[in-house]
């Protein structure tokens, strides 16, 4: 997981600061994305237990 943040010596960064901002960056978008669909779901959304209707 850490090993992610070095930059690899074949690819030509600028600057190592920005590679490591973009990375941490879309680890947080990535992660923290379905986190906050979760958090905010509808009622609707949730599916209902099986076994509740009385229909065979």
């Amino acid at each position: 997981f850490v090993i992610g943040f070095f930059p690899p010596s074949q690819l030509p960064i600028g600057s190592p600061t920005l590679y490591v901002g973009l990375v941490a960056g879309g680890l947080v978008v990535f992660t923290g994305a379905p986190l906050v669909i979760s958090h905010f779901k509808k009622p609707s959304w949730v599916p209902a237990p099986r076994g509740d209707d009385d229909t065979p």
